[in-house]
Formats: C-alpha cells, structure tokens, sequence
C-alpha cells in the first residue's frame, strides 16, 4: 500500500507540473517560443515518467533504462553518459533537464513568470523526486535473508509434523485428510503470498500496472510546436493513467 501510495503521488505531480505550466502561460503567452517551451516541459516531464517507470520495472524485466522500447533516443544517451550503469541515477540526470527547462522560462517564453509561479513548478518537480525516492527506498530494501530462511524451515516442520500430532485426536480419515489439507494449504498460501507481494512492480497479473504508465502517449503535434490544446491532452493522458491504477 505504501508503493501505491508512491505511485499516486508520481502520477498526480506530473500531472500537477503539466496542468500549472499550461494554466500560467496559455492565456498571455501565444507566440512560437511560448508554445515551445510549453511542449519541453510536458516531454520532460512524461521522460522522467517513463524513466521511473523502467527503473521500477527492472528487477523483473532485466532490462536496463536506456535498454527500454518507449524512452527517446536521446533520453537513453543522456542516462546511458550521466548515470552510467546505475538505473537508479537515470531519473536524476532527466530531473535535471526538467529543472533547466523550467528555469528557461527567462529567455524562452515572451513575458517571464512570476517568482511564485517558477516555484511552484520546481515544487512539482521535487514532489515527483520525492515520490520517486520513496518508492526505491522500499523497492530496494532487501527482506532479511535470516527471517526468510528461519520462516520456511519452521513452516516446513510444522507441516509435515502436524499429522503426527493429529494422528491421536482425529481418529477418522477423512476429517483428518481435510484438516490437514485446510491447514497446509493455507501456510503454504501464505508463504506463496509474501512472495508475490515481495516485487509488485512485475508482470504478474497482480502486480501494478506500471508499464501503463509507460504507455503515455507521447505529443504529435502538426508543426515543430505545440500550442496548449495538445499539451491539455497529454495532461488528461497522464490523468486517463492515474484512473487506471484508481
């Protein structure tokens, strides 16, 4: 449940980030430059999305970030060369690019934003970084192997001793079967459980659905521009993502 809240969190701060950006500059901010700065942040932010979402997807896919299909070519090259071979750096390296983006709203856009304005997407952005952090800080905590070892060697003898301790009380054959069955399919249910839930960012059908997240459509735009229209879609593609995991 903490890394569900995690992604929630990751989902409604890029979200957040798009839709200020968009509600700040689309009323008085009309011309080229504007609209392209408009459609750096919102690729920059969707970059580091999928970037976070490939990362959290390795420990079952083995596939590294700038190994991912959905990720530009130059998203992998720049955390291929800033973060080398540590996934977990990738976010940070396009963090820092979202970050250059925003504060380029100086020289980029036609009237610059205002002080509070600048500090409330930087807050987003951090939000998303925070976000980030504490889903990798519970993904890559790793469950005491001594716990685990001395878990299944007592569910082990507890099992298969139980029908020796039941053998004297339950004297018919079929309670004693089914009792049996009920109490080690339900030990045995438990032990199956911690491990599906060990890695819930997998494949398996229970797991999040994070490659979902990776599936944000990206921003076609007719010209080299893109005007706040198409940046409102790309902010309700994020949303339509969230109310997928919801």
């Amino acid at each position: 449940m903490t890394q569900r809240q995690g992604l929630g969190d990751l989902s409604r701060s890029c979200r957040e980030l798009v839709g200020y950006a968009v509600t700040y500059t689309r009323m008085n901010h009309k011309t080229e430059d504007d609209k392209l700065w408009r459609r750096s942040v919102s690729k920059r932010t969707i970059s580091v999305l999928k970037t976070i979402v490939a990362v959290m997807r390795y420990p079952s896919s083995r596939r590294h970030v700038w190994e991912a299909d959905d990720i530009e070519e130059e998203d992998k090259l720049a955390s291929r060369i800033g973060a080398g071979d540590s996934d977990e750096r990738s976010p940070l390296v396009l963090a820092l690019f979202l970050r250059s983006v925003i504060f380029s709203h100086i020289h980029k856009l036609s009237t610059p934003l205002d002080l509070g304005q600048e500090l409330q997407l930087l807050q987003y952005t951090n939000d998303i970084m925070t976000a980030y952090s504490g889903i990798m800080q519970y993904a890559t905590t790793p469950y005491p192997f001594p716990l685990v070892q001395m878990t299944r060697t007592i569910v082990f003898f507890y099992i298969y001793s139980l029908p020796f301790v039941l053998a004297n009380d339950i004297q018919k054959f079929v309670p004693f079967l089914f009792t049996i069955f009920i109490i080690t399919y339900g030990f045995i249910g438990l032990e199956l459980i911690t491990i599906e839930i060990d890695d819930p960012f997998g494949q398996d059908p229970n797991d999040f659905d994070v490659g979902g997240m990776a599936q944000v459509r990206r921003l076609h735009c007719v010209s080299p521009v893109c005007n706040s229209t198409t940046l409102l879609y790309s902010l309700h593609s994020v949303h339509y993502v969230l109310s997928i995991h919801n």
